[in-house]
């Protein structure tokens, strides 16, 4: 009989069989593989096990009895932990509205759900107001708080921090170059690397100390997190994410192993429906290349040939672009690759270049300015594309093709917090690489990227957005555009 000793990091299993151990490993596919008939099995590169030392993750409990019973296993439970007490009620409505804030039903029901599970995730798109949950939960349990966010996302936690004091009151403080002391604390992981390197001892003592772990953008989890989070003893933990499935599945598992189970789930479509996030329009505009590529060219020289370096296509990125601002859009212009970043920033007009090479103050004075209006047009990259929300965006050029749902979905979530004018919809404009017919055809391989633009607009319209017609020339794209022509930018 199997038997979980259960507590808040980790769970003993005794009188484990093979086979229910092998049940907690999870492939990694070799990244080169292409299927080629619909009967291959996929390459594994290596496999990762959630089960070592007879103990898994207190997260995967639920999945260990789906296991058990799946293999008519009979197992018990013993559960060890012990719950620090909390009020048993605070008034959440009456701290919505002294912060001025509209009530939002879901919002204290996520904060119930923490409550009463104790652990797991919040997936809710861009713009639900996951930071609000966030203040309302420690408001509510009242125990010392640790906010952490994935490495590279520093300016997340400024933002978390700064909002958690001037909006809610809250004495949050935020870990620049050091560990502070206090109830609410605001970190990003790359600090706790660091400082775990140093001073080991002395830093599981401080992170021995939190009751609620909080993990913003929690699809990010990476290895690092993965070693550093089960120091964290913290009996209440909420991860919060508006992308809850990405395609890599050891990061999924891993996302459950150390929360828990989805508490909420608030899709983009639910969020438009109910009048809290802007709806979300998307024109693909086309693109059309006049010269290929070998079939076997390698996806990253395909890229940098065909997407980065090719001046034509930039300068077509810039004619998108000052469309929209002509028509008065605040507009964010997002790329993957850096190098990319400076060479649309050096094509196109007025624009301000967003990237991690940048200090955080530096980032930190270009959102202020975008909120305010100083700065009408961002050129970003990855930190342009994830946990920020500026409600003065509202067009958003995604104009360096993938598909990757997770990459997808937050590059449009940074326009669809509520806008101020109440004029509350998102342009979206996808730049579609198509290959023009006069290409050879033993030169038309463009490896993918021509057939991106279908998988990118299959993701929108499962997200709940409204993708408009084709756009095959620029006079097609101004002639949308004018039906979202803004006149308060």
């Amino acid at each position: 009989m199997l038997q979980f000793l259960i507590q808040h990091v980790f769970t003993e299993v005794r009188g484990s069989t093979r086979a229910f151990r092998e049940a907690f490993k999870v492939p990694v596919y070799e990244k080169a593989f292409r299927w080629k008939m619909p009967y291959d099995e996929p390459e594994v590169k290596e496999w990762v096990y959630f089960y070592e030392d007879d103990r898994i993750l207190t997260g995967l409990v639920n999945l260990a009895r789906i296991r058990a019973e799946s293999q008519e296993l009979p197992w018990t439970e013993v559960d060890q932990r012990r719950w620090p007490k909390i009020p048993k009620e605070v008034d959440l409505g009456a701290i919505i509205s002294r912060v001025g804030f509209e009530h939002r039903p879901y919002q204290y029901s996520a904060v119930e759900r923490l409550v009463k599970c104790k652990r797991g995730i919040w997936a809710a798109c861009t713009a639900a107001g996951k930071t609000t949950m966030l203040a309302l939960a420690i408001h509510r349990l009242q125990l010392p708080t640790l906010v952490l966010t994935p490495p590279a996302r520093k300016d997340i936690a400024v933002d978390s921090t700064t909002f958690f004091k001037e909006t809610f009151g809250l004495p949050a403080r935020f870990c620049n170059r050091k560990l502070e002391d206090g109830d609410l604390v605001v970190s990003g992981a790359s600090l706790l690397f660091s400082r775990l390197k140093r001073d080991p001892k002395g830093t599981k003592r401080w992170l021995s100390r939190f009751q609620l772990l909080a993990l913003d953008e929690c699809h990010e989890l990476s290895d690092g997190l993965h070693r550093l989070l089960p120091l964290v003893p913290a009996p209440y933990r909420v991860f919060m994410t508006g992308t809850p499935n990405p395609q890599d599945e050891v990061r999924a598992t891993r996302m459950m192993a150390h929360s828990g189970p989805i508490m909420l789930r608030a899709t983009t479509e639910e969020m438009v429906a109910q009048g809290y996030v802007a709806q979300p329009f998307v024109a693909q505009v086309r693109y059309w290349h006049e010269y290929g590529f070998r079939p076997g060219t390698e996806y990253g020289e395909v890229y940098e040939e065909a997407v980065v370096l090719n001046q034509d296509r930039n300068d077509f990125v810039a004619k998108v672009t000052h469309i929209l601002r002509a028509q008065g859009h605040s507009v964010l212009v997002t790329v993957p690759w850096k190098r990319h970043c400076y060479l649309l920033g050096s094509t196109i007009k007025e624009s301000v270049v967003y990237t991690g090479d940048q200090s955080t103050e530096l980032r930190q004075d270009i959102r202020q300015a975008m909120r305010v209006g100083d700065v009408k047009v961002v050129v970003g990259n990855n930190p342009a594309e994830v946990g920020i929300s500026i409600p003065a965006i509202s067009a958003i050029v995604v104009a360096g093709g993938g598909k990757a749902p997770c990459q997808v979905i937050q590059r449009v979530g940074r326009g669809m917090r509520l806008k101020d004018s109440g004029d509350d919809r998102l342009l979206v404009v996808d730049i579609a690489d198509e290959i023009g017919m006069n290409v050879p055809t033993g030169f038309r391989s463009l490896k993918g990227i021509s057939q991106q633009v279908d998988k990118r607009k299959n993701l929108y319209l499962a997200e709940g957005m409204k993708v408009l017609p084709l756009c095959t020339t620029l006079s097609e794209l101004i002639a949308v555009g004018e039906k979202f022509r803004r006149t308060d930018a």
